[in-house]
């Protein structure tokens, strides 16, 4: 399999990742704000809310992810459950790779992606 990641500054704090994967006729498109809160549909399709902060003392961007449950129509709340339950993903650069870990907080369970720059 083959995939790719970019990253497009479209203001500031706001950015658009793309993922692009060799078996899947379209890419996938996601928001990452550093500005505020944010809701979009996760890959499964469920709604859900990340947060995004930039942690000097790591020099990495970390993401937590809830799954989104309207209860209300005016009300917004968070379970802590879900499909994948609460996540979250380590955005970071080493010796010039790009590499995102995400793990399921509930189970400790996590996946590590690693890119490299193209020339």
């Amino acid at each position: 399999m083959e995939a790719d990641v970019e990253y497009e500054l479209l203001e500031p704090e706001v950015y658009r990742s793309t993922f692009y994967v060799s078996w899947m006729p379209l890419p996938l498109e996601y928001p990452l704000r550093f500005d505020q809160p944010y809701e979009y549909k996760s890959p499964i399709g469920d709604m859900v809310t990340s947060k995004a902060q930039y942690r000097p003392e790591f020099n990495d961007i970390l993401v937590n992810t809830q799954v989104l449950q309207l209860f209300d129509l005016h009300i917004k709340r968070f379970k802590k459950g879900g499909s994948e339950g609460p996540t979250s993903t380590k955005i970071q650069i080493e010796n010039e790779e790009l590499i995102l870990t995400s793990t399921i907080l509930n189970l400790d369970i996590s996946c590590q992606r690693v890119y490299t720059r193209k020339a």
